[in-house]
């Protein structure tokens, strides 16, 4: 009985066009990519950020170069020649003691290379340049992927990791997330538990309510809606399914009913996997 009426579940693929590339210029593949030959150009010169105090400009730029070298892109803040790209980056405040940083990556001419956008907690001491290292980690990874094609290659290789999702009785939720895993597992894709891995992220979230009695019975209107993001946290797509069952499968049965809610949701989630994969092939 749970089969057949679990898999009356209804499913929504997220309706999210083209997998976002961020930072990527749409129109240069990898192979007309100026940037890739970047080791025999002038290096990144990133100069003071604007939007900031003159000393936490500074710093920040500092953390960005600094940033930037990790990642063996030649980069400093005062030297530079007529081949040199510049590293333009405007800093805003946000709600809830955050700051937001615009990042343009731009040619000698002018022209603009890599765009982004970053937040981040606003440093307890902005004059210094180790205070900004989570923000300046963040723009110079952005710049990285998009100009480095091994950084781009290892994208399509790129595993996807499974939050227990909200909501659920009891320990319902960590059942659902391993049955997840399970049907995943199955259909070939890669998964991880590691929280420090880049990865695609699944997360979801259960929602139980009433429902009409079914043959007489009590029944409740379970829902689950599941987010998959990219590792920049741009969302891929939104997967929702919702049907009545009976009140036991829900009080006695979750695992079950979990199982098969899974089976529903994994071909959706290995869809959207397929579909960021091939948009950073390209």
């Amino acid at each position: 009985m749970i089969r057949a009426l679990a898999l009356l579940l209804t499913l929504a693929l997220g309706a999210c066009g083209p997998i976002p590339r961020p930072f990527q210029p749409e129109d240069k593949g990898a192979a007309a990519n100026p940037l890739l030959r970047l080791p025999d150009r002038g290096g990144v010169v990133v100069p003071p950020v604007a939007g900031l105090p003159e000393a936490a400009g500074r710093a920040f730029a500092e953390a960005v170069a600094e940033a930037l070298r990790a990642h063996d892109i030649p980069a400093n803040t005062r030297v530079g020649n007529r081949d040199s790209l510049i590293l333009d980056l405007r800093a805003a405040a946000e709600p809830g003691g955050r700051v937001g940083v615009e990042s343009n990556l731009v040619d000698p001419q002018g022209a603009a290379l890599v765009e982004g956008r970053h937040v981040d907690v606003v440093p307890r001491a902005p004059d210094a340049p180790a205070e900004w290292a989570g923000l300046a980690k963040q723009v110079a990874e952005a710049i990285a992927n998009a100009i480095k094609p091994d950084a781009l290659a290892q994208r399509d290789r790129l595993p996807v990791r499974i939050a227990a999702p909200q909501g659920a009785p009891g320990d319902g939720g960590l059942a659902l997330m391993r049955a997840l895993a399970f049907h995943l597992e199955r259909a070939g894709v890669k998964l991880t538990d590691d929280p420090r891995a880049p990865a695609l992220a699944v997360e979801g979230e259960v929602a139980i309510g009433p429902a009409p009695a079914i043959q007489g019975a009590e029944a409740r209107r379970v829902a689950v809606r599941w987010r998959v993001t990219d590792p920049e946290g741009e969302e891929l797509g939104r997967i929702d399914l919702a049907n009545a069952v009976p009140a036991r499968a829900v009080d006695r049965q979750w695992a079950e009913l979990s199982f098969e809610i899974a089976a529903a949701t994994a071909e959706a989630v290995r869809e959207l996997v397929e579909r960021f994969r091939a948009a950073a092939a390209r």
